[in-house]
């Protein structure tokens, strides 16, 4: 009995024993195999998320060379309009001096045609008033050089210097107020002034003052092209002109799109007053919208098309 009883137990130790050990490795298959499944959604999640990344990145860029281009085409418009028939040239000039200078020719072009329309509202005569838009396009690239600071910020301070905002070029060593002024006159007509400066007179003598007290920052660019500073400028010159680029190949397709959704928008908000108001029903807006999307497939396509 009592070897029975040992063989028996010996038995239902063994099969206990199985049972454990079969257990075990179920529960570790079962830890595993959750692990994995954990893994593989991280993954999932990490590519998921690298894919929306960039995603966003590209739409970004998009949106920004987009920008650049359509920027830029308002910017020709209104050198065209300012420079007239030396339009062609003063272009040609902004892009060399671009060039040179190592800045964007967005940037040198919006400068250049903003000096422009400044000189011709003080009624220079044109030979004059496109002299002294390309000079100040210069100065202003050469002040943010020796001055160490942005230039558009340069830009600022010299175009409200011009229109007599005396502090914003103190920190330039310019001192355009207007008994100063007053005083270089005098000296230039030697005799004293017995009547008030013109405009066009106040204009002339605070550039004459800029001019002279900047006198050591012109050609600074040029002189200082291989600064750490002016290496970024060219840098954000580069990468600025490279958007430029490619968004001149995006933009015909992005005004299309742009049309298209504003259209889609309208007859959406369209559609929604109508059914408020119980005019048309659903179905007659969603085959509206359908067809408005199918035609707007069709634009993009053909424009494609028409590109190659």
């Amino acid at each position: 009995m009592a070897a029975g009883t040992a063989i028996k137990a010996g038995k239902a130790f063994v099969e206990i024993g199985a049972k454990d050990v079969s257990g075990r490795v179920v529960r570790a298959f079962t830890r595993r195999f959750k692990n994995l499944a954990r893994t593989i959604a991280s993954l999932g999640t990490v590519a998921a998320g690298l894919g929306i990344a960039a995603g966003a990145i590209a739409t970004k860029f998009i949106m920004s060379a987009t920008r650049e281009a359509s920027s830029m085409n308002e910017i020709l418009n209104r050198t065209r309009v300012e420079f007239k028939g030396n339009a062609k040239e003063a272009i040609a000039w902004g892009h060399e001096t671009a060039k040179a200078f190592g800045r964007g020719k967005t940037e040198t072009m919006k400068m250049l045609t903003a000096f422009r329309t400044l000189t011709r509202s003080w009624q220079f005569p044109d030979e004059e008033s496109n002299a002294m838009s390309k000079a100040l396009t210069k100065l202003t690239f050469d002040i943010g050089s020796f001055h160490d600071i942005a230039d558009e910020e340069a830009f600022f301070k010299l175009r409200s210097g011009i229109y007599g905002m005396a502090r914003s070029v103190d920190s330039l060593g310019a001192n355009i107020r207007i008994t100063n002024l007053e005083r270089i006159r005098e000296i230039q007509l030697g005799q004293k002034l017995d009547r008030e400066l013109t405009n066009q007179e106040k204009i002339l003598l605070r550039i004459q003052e800029i001019m002279r007290a900047l006198h050591s920052a012109q050609g600074d660019v040029l002189a200082t092209t291989e600064s750490y500073a002016n290496r970024v400028k060219r840098l954000n010159a580069a990468w600025s002109d490279f958007k430029l680029l490619a968004g001149e190949e995006l933009l015909p397709t992005m005004k299309i799109i742009v049309t298209g959704l504003t259209n889609l928008i309208n007859q959406w908000s369209s559609g929604m007053e109508d059914m408020k108001a119980g005019t048309n029903s659903w179905s007659y807006h969603f085959a509206n919208n359908a067809r408005t999307v199918v035609r707007w497939i069709c634009l993009l396509y053909t424009s494609d098309a028409a590109d190659e």
